[in-house]
């Protein structure tokens, strides 16, 4: 039998596993009420899911039909989830940098991490946003087959990297993805966007626009 290589062997020792290939792993997109069921500290109490329709529901008060029918959430600790923060400043070369280090200390770190990241280096929220939510996937994904859960329910249909055919998403659903985003770029990236002259003036001058000009 061959011998395991010196870095399996550290890792076994070091009781983790080795990364997970990006290529290998299908992305999906946690459904917003499971994301922050695994990953938020507050409120701190027992959380519990569904296990027929993936609904999220907060102890001690008793969930409808007997807990049978539920099962409890294994939350990501905030020290796991700052270990990844320090895992990402570190390959970004940045794990001395003393701001990002208060930033992974503060108590919303969640909040001033990523944005102090993105100040420091182009592809560092991107890459922050890219890493969790692959941690998180492989969590919830953990948690579902111990739990019994069937996973479909916890995840939105989404497209992979690679262009995959899925199951399209409504045009209400990905209008409100839009405007998430958009709300999310700064200002000198907005500037680069090419928006219809009608939107401009119907915020600043909505008095030169005739009725039904701004109809979808």
């Amino acid at each position: 039998m061959p011998s395991a290589s010196g870095d399996e062997c550290d890792l076994k020792r070091a009781n983790v596993q080795p990364p997970v290939s990006t290529t290998s792993l299908s992305f999906k997109r946690v459904k917003p009420a499971i994301w922050y069921a695994f990953i938020s500290h507050e409120p701190a109490l027992r959380r519990l899911i569904h296990r027929q329709n993936g609904a999220v529901w907060l102890l001690p008060d008793e969930p409808p039909g007997g807990l049978q029918l539920w099962a409890e959430v294994d939350v990501i600790s905030q020290d796991e989830q700052r270990r990844w923060a320090r895992e990402v400043a570190g390959k970004l070369g940045l794990g001395a940098d003393p701001e990002i280090n208060q930033a992974i200390a503060a108590q919303n770190w969640y909040r001033e991490f990523p944005d102090r990241l993105k100040l420091k280096h182009p592809n560092g929220a991107s890459d922050w946003n890219r890493l969790r939510s692959q941690r998180v996937q492989i969590h919830i994904e953990g948690w579902c087959d111990r739990s019994k859960v069937g996973p479909a329910m916890l995840f939105e249909e989404y497209r992979t990297s690679q262009g995959a055919a899925v199951r399209p998403r409504s045009a209400v659903t990905l209008r409100e993805t839009l405007v998430a985003a958009l709300g999310r770029m700064t200002t000198h990236e907005l500037l680069t966007l090419t928006i219809p002259v009608k939107h401009v003036i119907a915020v600043l001058r909505p008095d030169l626009l005739d009725h039904g000009d701004l109809d979808d």
